[in-house]
């Protein structure tokens, strides 16, 4: 990003594409307690 207001955006863009799945991986393969 360029500027701080366009990594702003490409942040909350990039959090949008995340799902709970996609976390609950993360916390899973990351060796954390999910349930």
């Amino acid at each position: 990003a360029r500027t701080y207001k366009d990594l702003i955006e490409g942040i909350e863009l990039a959090m949008l594409e995340v799902t709970q799945k996609d976390i609950r991986n993360w916390f899973t393969h990351c060796c954390y307690c999910t349930s």
